[in-house]
């Protein structure tokens, strides 16, 4: 039994082990490499829409404080300022 074991891993069939070995890792860290990258555009996306809500927030909270039209100048003079 033993003998059978360590001829299959001599020879031709070390190498084929070897190489099937070292193509499994490639493909593994590719893999890895992808799946971090789809992780880095969700976060992107994710911090665009806590900017979006916060602006949301802030000129919610402008509105209710100043009063509808002073509130509205006030925005049209901070946009065109950005």
């Amino acid at each position: 039994m033993l003998a059978a074991i360590t001829g299959l891993f001599s020879g031709a069939w070390q190498k084929i082990a070897l190489i099937g070995a070292a193509i499994a890792t490639v493909l593994l860290v590719l893999l890895r490499v992808r799946n971090s990258g789809k992780q880095a555009e969700k976060l992107a996306q994710m911090e665009r829409n806590v900017r979006a809500r916060n602006s949301r927030k802030e000129i919610e909270h402008e509105v209710r404080s100043i009063g509808g039209t002073a509130a509205v100048e006030r925005l049209r003079e901070r946009w065109s300022r950005d």
